[in-house]
């Protein structure tokens, strides 16, 4: 008799592979902020607006003081004519030669402001003769001549 043993035949199956939960582990990061190595300020000018110069003897009129910044040209008194107008006044206006004969009052404006007192060649000039512009300011102790303008 023959005796067949009998094995099993066969491939086993291999186990499927576990797969075992991972764990991940996170660490906490800590950011250092690092001031820079230098520091650079800007200070920025704030505008300032200065106070209008008043000269020292304002005039009772507008055209009390236009006549005497006139008169103090004419006469070449620059010192003088800084006690009634402004030094941007009287540099402007010293800045040309007295025109002799062709700088006559013609007369002050007087509707609204600004004030201005004109003085130019009398009716019959000369047509290129130079017109002179007074603006007049008032301050509280009277008027003086603030700006020159002349064309």
């Amino acid at each position: 008799m023959l005796g067949v043993t009998a094995t099993a035949c066969g491939t086993s199956k291999a186990a499927a592979p576990t797969t075992q939960p991972t764990t991940t582990a996170a660490t906490a990061t800590t950011l250092q902020t690092i001031p820079p190595a230098s520091t650079t300020s800007t200070t920025v000018p704030v505008p300032t607006t200065a106070a209008p110069v008043i000269p020292p003897a304002p005039q009772p009129t507008a055209e009390a003081a236009a006549n005497a910044l006139v008169g103090y040209w004419a006469s070449g008194n620059r010192t003088t004519a800084l006690r009634v107008a402004t030094p941007q006044a009287v540099t402007t206006l010293f800045a040309v030669p007295y025109p002799s004969g062709l700088a006559v009052d013609r007369g002050c404006t007087s509707a609204f402001p600004p004030i201005i007192c004109t003085f130019g060649a009398p009716g019959g000039g000369p047509t290129n003769a130079p017109i002179y512009q007074l603006y007049e300011s008032q301050a509280p102790g009277g008027w003086y001549v603030g700006s020159v303008q002349i064309q």
